[in-house]
């Protein structure tokens, strides 16, 4: 545990000194220059693109759970604080998934279906995110992009492939190796936490006994991730940049695979503001204006995240005291 809070913690200063590096090589003035053109209407819109999500993505878990004695709001507010936690704190993806079973478990939902199912649902956004990025890399090669800078299809198709089959792994480990492991520490040792993991187990199994399920879940994160790439369009177009929804679909795919792969970095900071500024050019986008648009995109998750983390600590000390 020492370690991973070590490594987190090289991560988010490495993070922030990339950040600023990006931000130093563009030049403050031209991208103080584009904020200045979002305005605060305009920041106050895109927060609302981003809240007009939680609702979608919350129900891409509530339909894993459903039947379950809580609600769609009790999901939405979970995904939020996932998200929240994700985006706002030093915290891996894995920390961000354990707070958000934990506020949507205040609400109603059963702590090992919280868990269970918010583990399948990590599941079906990756398949959703696979699908996103290969509908960006079919819209780069259409408009032969990637050819005009030596990038190679076959290239990026065969490490797209790797992203399916390490999401088979990863479901394969759940429905096998994670039951293998539970039996072995039960030959171990048992009480109330192994009895929970066993619970939260037995949620993913049953989910997975309904396949249309995370079939449905799966089309919803697809949608999210397409209404995702129409606010960050909506941004370009309030930033002063004129590109195309197509494009903007493709740039969003490649920035959130690349966010994905660079996973252990908390928040994806400086790699997002890194990967903004050298996918620019693939578009010919304005660098100040991509590396601008990055920075909407942190105040923004920050407007949100912060006072919805503190909600749910309220919460929490509610529940304690």
């Amino acid at each position: 545990m020492g370690r991973m809070k070590l490594a987190l913690l090289i991560g988010l200063i490495a993070g922030v000194l990339v950040s600023l590096g990006v931000v130093a090589y563009v030049g403050f003035d031209a991208v103080l220059a584009a904020l200045a053109r979002l305005g605060w209407s305009g920041f106050a819109t895109l927060i609302a693109c981003q809240l007009a999500l939680v609702p979608l993505l919350g129900g891409a878990w509530f339909v894993l759970a459903r039947g379950q004695g809580a609600g769609l709001p009790t999901f939405a507010w979970g995904r939020l604080v996932r998200d929240s936690a994700t985006e706002v704190l030093p915290f891996s993806p894995l920390g961000g998934l354990l707070l958000g079973a934990r506020a949507a478990s205040l609400h109603g939902l059963p702590g090992p279906v919280a868990l269970g199912s918010a583990v399948v649902d990590v599941t079906a956004e990756l398949l959703a995110q696979i699908a996103y990025t290969l509908l960006g890399l079919v819209l780069l090669l259409s408009r032969g992009v990637l050819g005009a800078h030596g990038l190679s299809p076959v290239e990026l198709g065969a490490a797209l492939l790797l992203a399916p089959a390490t999401t088979a792994g990863f479901i394969l480990f759940q429905r096998r190796g994670l039951g293998f492991i539970l039996r072995h520490m039960e030959a171990r040792w048992s009480g109330a936490g192994l009895a929970k993991a066993e619970a939260a187990h037995a949620e993913i199994l049953a989910i997975y006994d309904r396949p249309w399920r995370v079939c449905l879940s799966v089309a919803l994160h697809f949608a999210a991730w397409i209404a995702a790439a129409l606010g960050a369009w909506i941004g370009l177009r309030l930033l002063g940049a004129d590109l195309s929804f197509a494009d903007v679909v493709a740039l969003e795919s490649l920035l959130c695979a690349l966010r994905s792969a660079a996973f252990v970095v908390p928040g994806g900071l400086g790699v997002q503001e890194g990967a903004y500024a050298l996918l620019a050019a693939l578009f010919g986008l304005p660098v100040e204006i991509a590396v601008a648009l990055s920075l909407v995109k942190r105040a923004r998750d920050l407007m949100i995240g912060v006072p919805a983390l503190l909600a749910w600590q309220v919460g929490e000390l509610r529940r304690a005291g």
